[in-house]
């Protein structure tokens, strides 16, 4: 294999260009014929005047800091008023979040139950059902004319009366009374709310349980006190029989009082002439 063999284009030596002696380092030709100047031209220096016009003095004035100063002052004392205000409307935005939670959480309670409500309200058309038949019987067997009376019995007329009193206290409006309270009692144990809401979900407005509230109380303390009142031939309306059960409700206030704690009644409050 044949060696390359190395020829210098400026001396024609054997060896490269780059290791000649003879090479002119600034037009790379014979050093001995060139006129170069060895030293290569050096590089001017920038001399920019943009550096310089760049580095010119702050010739702000006093004033003109004060006036950037009072300037910051009245831009710091804004944004101090605007965080101030903001701050109080986050606030009341709170407040009518919260407020906004619990009307939600009640209609949410609303809709779960609205399936009980209607059943709710199926059985109390059950019931209004079965007064009107009963009421109708009763209408019925007052027009029949009534059996000759003889002189010698007692007057059975006056004895009618408290029969058919005792009868529509008994069977037309306490069975209502009580199981209206019942409902209202469970409806607020289960689902755990306020007692006005318990009202809402059982279909039951507050006035016409608040009126007779002593007679299914009664029942609810003591059922043979009731059972007493009722055999009393006084009573022969459901507000008669009300004034009464209010009246011996007085020497079971320190009971009730631990019922309503536990959750056996509704948790009302009365003043102490409610039960006079």
């Amino acid at each position: 294999m044949s060696q390359r063999i190395l020829k210098c284009t400026v001396c024609g030596g054997d060896h490269s260009i780059f290791h000649c002696e003879n090479r002119c380092g600034v037009c790379h030709g014979d050093s001995r014929q060139c006129s170069c100047n060895e030293r290569p031209p050096q590089k001017r220096k920038k001399t920019s005047k943009s550096t310089a016009s760049s580095q010119q003095p702050a010739d702000t004035s006093h004033d003109d800091l004060k006036k950037k100063y009072e300037s910051l002052q009245k831009d710091y004392k804004r944004v101090g008023q605007a965080f101030q205000n903001q701050q109080e409307q986050n606030q009341e935005l709170t407040a009518l979040l919260e407020e906004r939670e619990k009307e939600a959480e009640e209609l949410a309670n609303i809709v779960r139950n609205k399936d009980e409500v209607i059943k709710n309200l199926e059985r109390r058309l059950l019931n209004a059902k079965k007064v009107i038949a009963e009421l109708r019987a009763e209408v019925r067997r007052r027009d029949q004319p009534a059996p000759q009376e003889d002189p010698e019995d007692p007057p059975a007329s006056q004895q009618q009366h408290q029969q058919t009193a005792y009868i529509r206290v008994s069977t037309h409006s306490l069975a209502n009374i009580h199981e209206r309270y019942d409902q209202v009692l469970q409806t607020m144990k289960e689902n755990r709310c306020s007692m006005a809401c318990a009202f809402r979900l059982a279909g039951c407005p507050r006035s016409t349980l608040r009126d007779f509230v002593g007679i299914a109380e009664l029942k609810k303390v003591d059922s043979r006190e009731l059972d007493l009142v009722l055999r009393d031939q006084g009573v022969t309306s459901v507000q008669d029989l009300e004034v009464v059960c209010r009246k011996r409700l007085r020497r079971y206030i320190p009971v009730m009082s631990n019922m309503r704690r536990e959750g056996q009644l509704l948790p009302m409050k009365f003043e102490a002439r409610f039960y006079e």
